[in-house]
């Protein structure tokens, strides 16, 4: 983040393991001087779809006085199911929820540094939970493939919400090829911004 007048250094691990035809768990961690975080989770194969859960811990310093942090939890729940019969794909419908006490990398680094400036935090909007949506249809050969995509959170010490979505067609003729989508923000204090692409790509 080039806003921030200090910047940590930080490592980030993953580790993913197969432990069979149906079940893999993983883990991670970012860490750095001023913040932990340790996740750990699994996802089970089933035959009505897959489905993840895991939970992540953090440990934020804050410069407010000596020793002070703010520790929390995240929990995250997901699914993911491929229909053969209408080649329908839903690649993630996921919820995650947030102890108030739970920061992010990124928000405990502008918080740790509007702190250190003296400036209010009140406005970073540290989430509370957030749903994701991410759809995906392939339609007949040669008629390409249709996407929606959809993001709705919400924050703590705030009534207010902010949404994200995007629809999107892709397709190929001959070597071209393009993509079409529209994408619909609109943040926590309720502006608006709405965003239109067009992509080509060929291969050489």
């Amino acid at each position: 983040n080039k806003n921030l007048s200090d910047k940590d250094n930080f490592l980030e691990v993953t580790y993913q393991r197969g432990l069979n035809n149906y079940l893999t768990g993983y883990a991670g961690s970012i860490l750095s001087e001023h913040y932990q975080a340790y996740q750990l989770g699994s996802a089970i194969a089933t035959p009505i779809g897959a489905v993840a859960l895991d939970v992540t811990h953090s440990d934020t310093d804050l410069p407010t006085g000596p020793k002070s942090s703010s520790q929390g939890q995240s929990y995250k729940l997901s699914y993911s199911k491929f229909w053969q019969p209408t080649n329908t794909n839903l690649t993630l419908a996921a919820y995650r929820y947030s102890t108030s006490g739970f920061y992010g990398f990124q928000d405990a680094n502008t918080t740790q540094d509007y702190m250190r400036r003296g400036l209010s935090t009140s406005y970073i909007g540290r989430k509370k939970s957030q749903f994701q949506l991410a759809l995906n249809q392939n339609l007949k050969a040669g008629w390409g493939s249709l996407y929606v995509t959809g993001t709705r959170s919400q924050y703590w010490d705030d009534v207010r919400a902010s949404t994200d979505y995007q629809i999107g067609y892709n397709n190929v003729y001959k070597l071209l090829n393009y993509s079409l989508s529209m994408q619909k923000l609109t943040d926590m204090n309720g502006k608006k911004d709405d965003h239109y692409f067009l992509t080509l790509s060929m291969p050489l």
